[in-house]
């Protein structure tokens, strides 16, 4: 096959899947240069088998604790032994003591790199807990909830588990959005971590899940969830009340424009 259209066939298993250019060229060679075939193949698994992750690299069985092994071989899916897949993953959050709607769950899936909602990867589970000399349930609960603590208290931790979860709840890797009512359970679940948040702050973050709720009702993408956690942080939690900070010229996406609108034809919003 041409080079020019391997690279083209590459980009658009790059665009459609988001993953990277070595595992865009790892399924479509396994797939013989078959596009359609290259990603059904690769979402159906999950889009996770044949994920490259260079911290991950190189790492065998040999390396791993065999006390560990038997805790992810407890767990793994039944026809991809290269994942934990839903059923595996509610087991072991009841063996580790962990509520699935806690906000240690959503840790708990951050620390281990985890996919999507009830996916964990065979390599980053070994290699995370290897890592950390962890082989038990106990152990990885403690050092769960000292993490959980180390992200409530250090803003720039913070913000990368609030920046992770967009994709991580996606309902695939094709989707660009992510659905309205999902975000605001995981809006609640995340900004209700951080004291800066609480008061007067939370009173305008229930404003917003009612605004997104009744008038909005629209799902959100990347850059909306992105610039919506710049304004909760810069505009909102600095000034509560009258948002000073705040600059309709600015480039804030539209849907907080109309927020700061339907607050002003609430009355509101002082000004």
């Amino acid at each position: 096959m041409a080079r020019p259209l391997k690279a083209n066939l590459k980009q658009q298993f790059i665009s459609i899947t988001e993953t990277n250019s070595t595992t865009a060229t790892a399924w479509l060679e396994k797939y013989k240069w078959k596009l359609e075939d290259a990603m059904n193949a690769y979402l159906s698994n999950g889009g996770v088998a044949g994920e490259i992750d260079e911290t991950n690299k190189g790492v065998t069985l040999n390396d791993i604790d065999e006390d560990l092994v038997k805790i992810y071989e407890k767990y793994q899916d039944g026809q991809n032994k290269e994942i934990i897949d839903i059923d595996g993953t509610f087991q072991y959050l009841e063996d580790l003591g962990i509520d699935p709607e806690d906000m240690i769950s959503l840790t708990l899936s951050y620390f281990l790199e985890s996919p999507s909602t009830g996916i964990f990867n065979k390599s980053s589970f070994l290699t995370r807990w290897n890592n950390e000399q962890i082989n038990n349930l106990k152990d990885m609960k403690v050092y769960l909830e000292e993490y959980q603590k180390r992200i409530n208290e250090d803003m720039k931790e913070f913000e990368k588990i609030y920046m992770f979860t967009f994709d991580f709840i996606k309902s695939n890797r094709i989707d660009k959005t992510v659905n309205y009512e999902l975000s605001i359970s995981y809006w609640k679940l995340l900004f209700n971590q951080r004291p800066e948040f609480q008061n007067d702050t939370w009173e305008r973050l229930e404003q917003w899940f009612k605004f997104v709720e009744d008038e909005y009702k629209r799902d959100f993408s990347k850059d909306s969830w992105k610039m919506f956690y710049y304004f909760v942080k810069d505009i909102i939690s600095q000034d509560p009340k009258e948002f000073k900070d705040y600059d309709e010229m600015s480039a804030w996406p539209s849907v907080i424009d109309e927020y700061v609108e339907y607050l002003r034809e609430n009355q509101l919003l002082i000004e």
